[in-house]
């Protein structure tokens, strides 16, 4: 932990806690660069104060060990983390001790923007050029390099709509008071014409989407210990050196004649550096022979490390290859097989092929016969229909001369002319049936055993009429035989 009054230190921090206490309420607070100095000290001072939850964080992670050891609250987290890491728009109110780095750092200015709810406030603090706090007093050094005041509001009115900027000025007096008097709280009078005019210390920047409405005076007592301590340490450390001047005149003449030894001994010194100069020298070849020798080795050990590496990747690839060819091997091995087979299953399909180039041959034979014994076949009842058709023409001249002569002998015997036969239905005309349509020949090896056509059963003929045939009353034409069932029978 730091002085109490250093620069942005515990005293600092807690006193501009107090002035921006109405906006820590309910709020979810970020604390950046505090943790380390105020050993979690201002973060425990934010929680009592009202904030929600309070996340201190430093950058580098240092101190934080210490400030969770010495300032536990459960409200209270003290973490390792650049702002990349803080999740985004996850906290109301984000404090920065130094707000320095901000004048020159707009992508950090941004960043922390980025952290902010829509309502939410960044509270900085910048150290006034030139201006004396209360670090001062205590001895501490107080910051002389800062940004200009300029460049730090200038930043700040970039990145956000509403910057509003407080002074924070040291101050010393006297609290002066009568006894209390029972639990009614004394007034509080302010004197300030003996301080004269307050000189800034720090600038302190509220910015935000919106108007803080934090305005006033806030006068905060600070312990006057450490100061009283530090300014006791200082007067003892004068009076302990008072007497250094007296002694620094009694002791001239021992220092002029140590002066001379001194410059005795320079020179000597000199004549051992000529002589150590050579053996630099000396030892600076060895040392550059040395570091190239070294150098050869290393390349070649890095040589032999790359051939190894090689050998192993050659090693590796062989294996790979080897085991890609046994691959290959026992795939032409099997191409083998499947083409065995399929040569096994060409010869077949050859053997079908030729089977059912038989088979088609000797069905092409059958039904060229077939054609023949139809053609046959028809000749056949052409001449049964002729047949037929003389036989008819002979019945009907027949019954006319029948006719005529059983007319001319009832003439003859005077019997009245009968009247002529009705003649009879002409039979209906024969039509051949449509032939049967030939199945498809089963294969060689499942076909049955079947009849030549030639070997066929044939109907008969019709055979002519006897020579003198008459027919008689009672005859009827009949119709010519079919091939398949011989004479039809009688129609009416």
């Amino acid at each position: 932990m730091t002085s109490f009054f250093a620069p942005h230190g515990t005293g600092d921090l807690l006193s501009r806690y107090s002035f921006i206490e109405p906006l820590l309420a309910g709020r979810r607070v970020l604390e950046i660069g505090a943790a380390r100095g105020t050993d979690g000290a201002s973060a425990v001072a934010l929680a009592e104060r009202g904030a929600a939850t309070v996340l201190s964080v430093e950058d580098d992670g240092g101190g934080l060990g210490r400030a969770a050891e010495l300032a536990g609250h459960p409200f209270v987290q003290f973490r390792g983390a650049a702002l990349e890491e803080l999740p985004q728009r996850a906290f109301d109110l984000v404090l920065v001790a130094d707000g320095a780095p901000l004048a020159v750092n707009p992508e950090r200015l941004a960043a922390l923007a980025a952290l902010l709810s829509p309502k939410g406030y960044l509270v900085t603090a910048l150290a006034a050029a030139g201006g004396r706090g209360l670090a001062a007093l205590a001895g501490e050094e107080f910051p002389t390099e800062v940004p200009s005041y300029e460049s730090f509001a200038g930043s700040l009115e970039a990145q956000f709509e509403v910057v509003e900027i407080a002074t924070q000025s040291a101050a010393v007096g006297w609290v002066i008071a009568t006894s209390a008097q029972g639990d009614k709280e004394p007034e509080l009078g302010v004197d300030g014409t003996l301080g004269g005019s307050p000189e800034a210390a720090f600038y302190i920047a509220i910015c935000g989407a919106h108007p803080s409405r934090l305005a006033g005076m806030m006068l905060v007592t600070l312990p006057h210990t450490p100061l009283a301590e530090s300014a006791m340490a200082a007067a003892e450390a004068l009076r302990t050196h008072e007497g250094c001047a007296e002694m620094a005149a009694g002791q001239g003449t021992e220092i002029a004649r140590l002066a001379a030894e001194l410059t005795d001994a320079d020179g000597r010194i000199a004549a051992r550096d000529g002589a150590l100069a050579g053996v630099r020298e000396e030892l600076e070849a060895e040392r550059a022979r040395v570091r190239a020798l070294a150098e050869v080795a290393e390349s070649e050990r890095q040589a032999l490390l790359e051939a190894r590496s090689t050998l192993e990747r050659t090693g590796a690839d062989l294996g790979a290859r080897a085991a890609e060819l046994e691959s290959a091997r026992v795939e032409l091995a099997a191409r083998d097989a499947d083409l065995r087979e399929a040569a096994a299953a060409a010869r077949r399909c050859d053997e079908r092929l030729l089977s059912l180039d038989a088979a088609a041959r000797e069905r092409a034979v059958e039904a060229e016969l077939a054609r023949a014994d139809a053609a046959r076949a028809g000749e056949e009842r052409a001449s049964a229909r002729r047949e037929a058709e003389e036989s008819r023409s002979a019945a009907e001249a027949a019954r006319t001369e029948a006719a005529a002569a059983q007319a001319e002998a009832k003439h003859a015997a005077g019997a009245p002319t009968p009247r002529a036969p009705t003649p009879m239905p002409r039979a209906r005309a024969w039509k051949p049936r449509a032939p049967t349509p030939i199945k498809r020949a089963p294969t060689l090896a499942t076909r049955p055993e079947r009849p030549s056509p030639r070997s066929r059963w044939r109907a008969p003929r019709s055979r002519p009429p006897a020579p003198g045939w008459r027919p008689s009353a009672t005859s009827w034409p009949r119709r010519a035989p079919s091939a398949t069932s011989g004479w039809p029978r009688r129609t009416s």
